[in-house]
């Protein structure tokens, strides 16, 4: 158990950007501002799929309890974020009387999470290393 809670500890950023998403995903999309930029959504779930691979890669590359290839673990985070991505649009669909599940949303956050595992592994872990050093 206590080891639960050191992986808590280290990867609580990881967790609050999963909270965020899931209450902004499966909120009433009437309590969420609306504006009349084409595409806004499609952007929405782009950026945070973006920011959710970005910080797990925050969080792995600090993390000093993580053996064995990091890549490998980016890896395995990209596929979570993709999987999650896609559970959250079929609960959109079937567990929301007011949000639908949409393939671009769900396309959006494949790339979304794409772009933010290249720049995890080309701009989060140099500037871990920057900040923390650790390689």
């Amino acid at each position: 158990m206590k080891k639960v809670w050191k992986v808590i500890a280290q990867f609580w950023p990881t967790l609050v950007v999963i909270g965020a998403i899931l209450y902004l995903s499966l909120s009433s999309s009437e309590e969420l501002p609306s504006m009349e930029i084409p595409y806004l959504d499609k952007i929405a779930h782009f950026c945070m799929y973006g920011g959710l691979v970005g910080m797990f890669s925050f969080d792995t590359y600090r993390s000093s309890l993580l053996h064995g290839s990091r890549r490998k673990i980016l890896l395995g985070g990209w596929l979570c974020a993709v999987c999650f991505g896609g559970i959250v649009e079929l609960l959109q669909n079937f567990c929301t009387d007011n949000r639908s599940g949409d393939w671009f949303d769900f396309w959006a956050n494949v790339l979304g999470a794409t772009v933010g595992l290249v720049a995890g592994v080309f701009v989060v872990r140099p500037l871990v290393n920057c900040l923390f050093g650790i390689k």
